[in-house]
């Protein structure tokens, strides 16, 4: 399993120097940011000490949209609460709740906000589960580098999972693209609430549930097909 960190426009370089030591001290390889980002400045170079191989493998994007192009299964942490009905998992329990889905996810992502406003409402909605870091006081809260070595910590081991690197499309990004089709052929996407709600739930499935749900997806795509659309 290949794990990947995203920074969302964090805006202290030396928080970035934090996550990459992080990162590389729990064996994950790779973060992305969206938005700017100079490798060479002294703060990040600093702060990343011991792990400037990641440094210099970081992947820059334009937008959080990008940044998840061929991620299965993208968590945004929060320490805020939310109106969403999206599941939300504490940080303790994430490990676990991603090996449930077994094979399903290949490559799974952990979003973060910037330092002062954290994930927008837009980029929540683009992640298909929501993870918090359960405090004791709400202040002081945690810095981005802190939070960042606490999921790497919570999920340390995790890339070492026996899952077929080489394989073909996982069956969970099949799954969401295929319900995404069927969706919107049911015209289910003019309630975008509910369009939300549905692909939000279809995130939650084991991949027993997958093969399951694919195959009810390619009875409907006959139906699809047989009308003519």
């Amino acid at each position: 399993m290949e794990l990947v960190f995203i920074l969302v426009n964090p805006a202290v370089y030396e928080n970035i120097g934090l996550s990459l030591r992080a990162i590389k001290t729990m064996g994950m390889k790779e973060l992305r940011i969206v938005g700017k980002f100079d490798p060479e400045r002294a703060e990040v170079r600093k702060t990343a000490y011991g792990s400037h191989d990641l440094l210099q493998r970081v992947s820059t994007y334009e937008s959080l949209s990008d940044a998840l192009h061929d991620i299965d299964l993208a968590v945004g942490t929060t320490s805020k609460k939310r109106t969403s009905r999206k599941d939300v998992v504490v940080a303790s329990d994430l490990k676990n709740y991603i090996k449930k889905m077994g094979e399903a996810v290949r490559k799974p992502a952990i979003v973060f906000g910037s330092e002062e406003n954290g994930l927008s409402k837009e980029e929540i909605n683009h992640c298909q589960v929501v993870s918090t870091i359960p405090l004791a006081v709400k202040y002081p809260s945690l810095n981005l580098g802190q939070s960042v070595m606490i999921y790497a910590y919570e999920l340390s081991g995790l890339e070492l999972e026996n899952i077929d690197k080489k394989a073909s499309e996982s069956l969970f990004s099949t799954m969401l693209s295929e319900g995404e089709e069927i969706i919107r052929w049911l015209e289910l996407d003019k309630n975008p609430a509910l369009f939300r709600r549905i692909k939000d739930r279809l995130s939650r499935a084991g991949e027993t549930d997958i093969h399951m749900i694919l195959s009810a997806f390619k009875k409907i795509r006959r139906k699809m097909d047989d009308s003519g659309d």
